[in-house]
């Protein structure tokens, strides 16, 4: 069984406006099979998370392109009324992408002719490319290796402004900070023992390594070698905003590794553009390590019951009741607009709760409490 689908996640936005004009509420794009080959991908389903619901937003066509008109999908639909959006894209077979707009601070062309891949699964039926790692390449990996299995890499930071070590740097201990600060403040509720937060998890740079931003095949070999929890790469590019002034494009490309073939990673891309003078915010990235503290989450969670299931005798259940603690933690912290989110929570929960015996699971119970009819006095 299929635990979860790849994620992709773009979240677009700008600190301010660069006089573009207004969100009409159009997202286009087209989706393909692969980035080199730009290969078209037909028949992808589309759908929408807007105003806290998921609604269809059709399918590709013969050439892969797709349009959304949320004003013709959500009746009363008002751009001024939509701060995120997020577009979720499947196809059997074949990773799931989702990406996540701010169409209504960033403007119309932010989210205008989106690039999206969806390449075959691993273990799927559709071919896929051989992807090899040289004895260099191995030596930079053995190199920066770390036994704990609870570390994310970070690839260098492809940069074309001045003082990129020292950004790389600061990018690295904010985000550190973040995702480590999301752990360690969950509101865990302890049942039936004392559970103590999510292990410390830790950023290190892979120094010597280059790695082009869409080579997904080559990173997810890094970081099976590895047995990391994730890999990180990022770029950013120079460029002029609609008056003129130098702005800088940053991309992040966020990819947990999975702990077996049967779990497939989680992918977020993170892409979004800032004035040059603010590159040394560390704020800027406090919103991004969040996210990302959230992915890791997940993937501790994968890990550990990839590792209870294939235990010879999985009869502790510590670790899972310590694991479903913790998702239940996360999953009282997350919007009431963020289903897509919450879909990741409760397949891990109706999982874990299976292996643990219970009928059901956090789905069940929560259509049960749904329907329990209200009490006199109630506050429902």
């Amino acid at each position: 069984m299929r635990l979860l689908t790849l994620i992709v996640i773009g979240l677009l936005f700008t600190g301010q406006a660069w006089s573009q004009p207004p969100f009409t509420g159009q997202i286009t794009g087209a989706v393909v099979t692969d980035a080199q080959t730009g290969a078209p991908l037909q028949g992808v389903t589309l759908r929408v998370e807007a105003h806290g619901k998921l609604v269809p937003g059709g399918e590709t066509d013969d050439a892969g392109r797709f349009k959304i008109d949320l004003p013709t999908l959500i009746p009363g639909w008002r751009a001024e009324d939509e701060t995120r959006l997020a577009v979720s894209f499947t196809k059997p077979g074949y990773e799931q992408v989702v990406w996540v707009l701010d169409c209504h601070v960033a403007g119309q062309s932010a989210c205008n002719d989106l690039d999206v891949v969806l390449a075959p699964l691993p273990d799927s039926r559709m071919p896929t490319p051989e992807v090899s790692i040289d004895p260099d390449e191995i030596e930079v990996l053995d190199e920066h290796y770390q036994s704990s299995g609870l570390t994310l890499y970070f690839l260098p930071l492809t940069v074309s402004v001045a003082s990129g070590d020292e950004l790389s740097t600061l990018m690295l201990e904010s985000l550190q900070d973040t995702i480590t600060n999301h752990l360690q403040t969950l509101p865990v509720v302890p049942p039936p023992r004392d559970i103590t937060p999510p292990p410390d998890v830790e950023l290190v740079r892979l120094n010597g390594l280059q790695v082009a931003l869409t080579d997904t095949g080559k990173i997810r070999i890094y970081g099976r070698y590895l047995k990391t929890l994730a890999m990180i790469n990022s770029a950013v590019r120079l460029q002029r905003d609609a008056n003129g002034a130098e702005v800088a494009r940053l991309t992040f490309h966020y990819r947990a590794i999975p702990f077996d073939v049967a779990s497939t990673p989680i992918r977020e891309v993170y892409s979004y553009t800032v004035p040059v003078a603010e590159l040394q915010f560390p704020e800027r990235y406090e919103q991004m390590g969040a996210r990302w503290g959230f992915y890791t989450l997940v993937a501790l969670s994968i890990r550990e019951l990839s590792a209870f299931k294939a235990a010879a005798s999985p009869s502790d259940r510590t670790q899972l009741e310590r694991v479903r603690a913790y998702l239940l933690a996360e999953r009282s912290q997350l919007r009431r607009d963020e289903p897509l989110k919450l879909q990741v929570i409760e397949e891990l929960l109706d999982l874990i709760n299976q292996h643990l015996g219970q009928e059901g699971g956090i789905r069940t119970l929560t259509q049960q409490l749904e329907k329990r009819p209200t009490q006199p006095g109630s506050k429902r």
